[in-house]
């Protein structure tokens, strides 16, 4: 079987066949759990069709305001403003399910040759033996799997080098070609400070591209330092699975820089710290304490995400194992409790600031196994 091509590669190959095309696909699947490239998609779709004069009329299944007849209505009659239609069904996965009506008509609409227009499925979790996939496939349409790139270098690479991860490769290659001079060991520096969010790290080349030589060495660490384990979710994450370096470098860069607010202004709050990242550490813990717990029961790792209520997205997953292995139940329970001691400080008067963080990160510092 052949390796499924990166999904900047899926991309790409789907805006050249719309080029050329004098008609769009019957049907567009486009799924996997990064937004960035399903957006990118999901545009080129919709601009080709603009050009084709389709009339575009979008569903979101988990709006509130969802009308499965109108789904249905647009799917089985012409356009009112145009010959032909492109349909747009965002969550498909939350509607048409087995046996289901939508489903029913979705795959009617897709099986009859003389029905107006194309339809696009926008799904985050649809596998991909799912029966709205297999439906797509039948017709010839197009797949796209949308999943988040990976951060660790290829594990043929005998050097492990990380610059020729699939997430930092992008990044250069996005650089590129947006014309903004970015080496391997700068993509490097991007990735520490934004993680692997591709809409982060495409801001950040929004940065590079505004700050005349931003892209050297010393320009580089210098613009994105602020912003490096800058968010109080990140921190409580890192100080959830024991990461005493990162979580002491986030403290510093948040007590020094403050937090950056949407419109990318700097908010400096000490007091209002602790009480951002508190309750995201507080969640984290109590997934690995339930994680932990069910592993002495004799669950499999995948249960025991299950029985946390961990999201299936594949960072979700990998942060929840990286908490539950830093230490014991009995230890993530006992540092639950250290949380709930600084939220009874802080509220009676007392300042929960970056000493009494600092002290807790390496109190709880993840220890080597077997030591």
């Amino acid at each position: 079987m052949a390796r499924e091509a990166d999904p900047a590669t899926q991309v790409r190959e789907l805006a050249s066949r719309l080029a050329g095309a004098n008609e769009l696909p019957r049907a567009i699947l486009i799924r996997g759990n990064e937004n960035w490239f399903r957006m990118r998609a999901l545009d080129l779709v919709v601009a080709r069709a603009k050009e084709l004069g389709h009339e575009i009329c979008r569903h979101d299944a988990e709006s509130p305001d969802f009308s499965p007849q109108s789904l249905l209505g647009d799917l089985c009659s012409p356009g009112l403003f145009a010959p032909t239609r492109l349909v747009v069904l965002e969550a498909p996965e939350k509607v048409a399910k087995k046996d289901s009506v939508l489903l029913k008509g979705i795959t009617t609409f897709l099986s009859k040759a003389d029905s107006p227009g194309a339809l696009v499925l926008l799904a985050d979790s649809l596998r991909a033996d799912s029966a709205l996939a297999k439906a797509v496939a039948a017709v010839g349409g197009v797949a796209l799997n949308c999943r988040k790139l990976w951060d660790s270098p290829p594990p043929w690479d005998a050097a492990q080098d990380p610059r020729k991860s699939e997430l930092a490769q992008w990044l250069v290659a996005r650089a590129r070609e947006r014309q903004i001079k970015l080496d391997p060991n700068g993509a490097l520096v991007l990735v520490a400070a934004s993680g692997n969010d591709l809409g982060a790290l495409d801001a950040q080349l929004d940065r590079l591209a505004a700050n005349a030589g931003g892209s050297s060495g010393a320009k580089l660490f210098e613009l994105v330092a602020s912003d490096a384990a800058g968010s109080p979710f990140k921190v409580a994450d890192e100080l959830a699975r024991g990461d005493a370096p990162n979580a002491l470098f986030g403290l510093t860069t948040l007590y020094t820089n403050g937090v950056r607010e949407d419109d990318g202004t700097k908010k400096l709050d000490r007091t209002a710290l602790f009480a951002m990242l508190a309750p995201s550490l507080k969640r984290s813990l109590r997934q690995a304490l339930v994680g932990a717990r069910a592993l002495q029961a004799k669950k499999t790792p995948a249960e025991a995400a299950e029985l946390a209520g961990v999201a299936h997205q594949e960072a979700a997953q990998r942060a929840f194992h990286a908490t539950l292995s830093a230490r014991s139940a009995a230890e993530q329970r006992a540092m639950l409790e250290d949380v709930a001691r600084l939220e009874r400080l802080q509220r009676s008067g007392g300042e929960v600031d970056e000493n009494e963080l600092v002290l807790f990160a390496l109190r709880w510092r993840a220890k080597p196994r077997g030591r």
